[in-house]
């Protein structure tokens, strides 16, 4: 298994991805991922998508550069100066209990040390428990929630600093 960058070639692997997830998310009344789809190709031309593959298949994604709306402005960020790495992930329903979104966050911190950001910032829908255990389980801080347009889910902010040792 491997992290590596996504390629424009890489499009219709990742669009069978959201597709699968849309459908998981979207039977926890979770409607975010619809609207992702549109923005792969250009997520794919400035290479700010990276993908998890197994031997054969992508199985997860990273996006960096997730969080882009105004609603983020009205969240109590801890970390609010030095560079802020928003991200997205996600990970195939099949592979969600493998380790795989935990590997993502791990690979997206060092990422983050290595281009000098001094926090990392993601967003996570109010019932989806599962990504909520990962994320304390590696020390991600909530910082508030959201309500997006379009949307009647709330989503819950979290954050992590990026400690240089």
């Amino acid at each position: 298994m491997s992290i590596t960058k996504a390629e424009p070639s890489d499009l219709v692997e990742i669009m069978y991805l959201i597709r699968v997830c849309s459908i998981e998310m979207n039977s926890m009344g979770c409607l975010y991922w619809n609207y992702l789809g549109h923005q792969i190709p250009g997520l794919l031309e400035n290479g700010s998508l990276y993908k998890f593959k197994n031997n054969e298949s992508t199985i997860g994604v990273v996006i960096f550069n997730g969080l882009i709306t105004n609603e983020y402005e009205k969240v109590n960020w801890k970390f609010t100066e030095g560079l802020v790495l928003p991200i997205r992930i996600m990970v195939h329903p099949k592979w969600r209990d493998k380790g795989i979104c935990k590997e993502l966050l791990v690979y997206t911190e060092q990422y983050a040390l290595e281009n000098n950001y001094r926090s990392i910032r993601l967003d996570v829908y109010e019932n989806n428990q599962f990504a909520l255990d990962v994320l304390e389980q590696i020390q991600y801080k909530k910082a508030g929630e959201i309500q997006l347009p379009f949307h009647s889910e709330r989503f819950i902010c979290f954050e992590k600093e990026i400690v240089r040792l």
